[in-house]
Parts: C-alpha cells; structure tokens; sequence
C-alpha cells in the first residue's frame, strides 16, 4: 500500500507472549488430564514451548489425554509440532463446536445434548449448545 502512496499505521491488536511456568508446575498441570483443548495456533506453540522448557518428553507430556483442537489452523499447528492424534468440531469451529468435540473425545458413547453439564477442575457450569 505504502508503494501506491496510501499512508499506513500499523496498529498491533494483540501479543501473544509466553508466561515463564516452572517445570514442576507443568508437570503437576498435566497430571490427569482427560482433555487439553487449544484454542489457536499460538496456545499450541506456547503448550510446546513450555512443555519443552520444562524437559518433559511431548509423549510423557500428552499420556493419554485427549486432544481437541478448534478448527483447521489449529490442527495444523498440532501436527507441525508432532501431535497426529486430536478431535475436532464437526459442526463448527466455534466455542459450542469445541465442547461438542470435547464431550466426543472424553465421553463418546454420550450423545452431546442442547444443554451439556461440563465440570472443569470440580466447578460446574450449565452451557447452552
């Protein structure tokens, strides 16, 4: 744009930064887990990089736990950092899609119903679908 004349201000809407997380922090984090989801490219390269800070082997770090990306882009980011196997919405790449893949990847003889109860760490939350 700048070379055809326009005049251009970059204007930055957000910055992914990575939050230091001490080894054993992660460590505890992924103690039984049923699901990690990941909701962008970034929050699958920030999990990566602090799963490789805290030298913890990616397979040791994934031990079963069900991976549930958002959409396509996320997905990508998964493979390109070694993880082949995760769940996705089917219906849409939307926060209701996530849960759908999620009650799928941790429940899958459960239909998912219009009104879900999921519990995240012991807490409950009705969500609408």
């Amino acid at each position: 744009l700048r070379k055809r004349g326009a005049q251009v201000d970059e204007v930055v809407l957000y910055e992914t930064k990575l939050v230091e997380i001490s080894p054993k922090r992660i460590k505890e984090a992924l103690r039984g887990l049923d699901a990690a989801t990941f909701t962008s490219a970034s929050t699958v390269k920030g999990f990566l990089e602090a799963v490789r800070r805290a030298q913890v082997p990616l397979d040791s770090a994934i031990n079963g736990t069900k991976v549930v990306a958002i959409g396509p882009a996320t997905a990508q980011a998964l493979k390109a950092g070694g993880i082949r196997k995760f769940y996705l919405p089917k219906s849409s790449w939307t926060i209701d899609g996530l849960i759908e893949a999620i009650v799928k990847a941790v429940r899958p003889e459960q239909a998912v119903h219009p009104s879900t109860l999921l519990r995240v760490n012991g807490a409950s939350k009705d969500l609408q679908m």
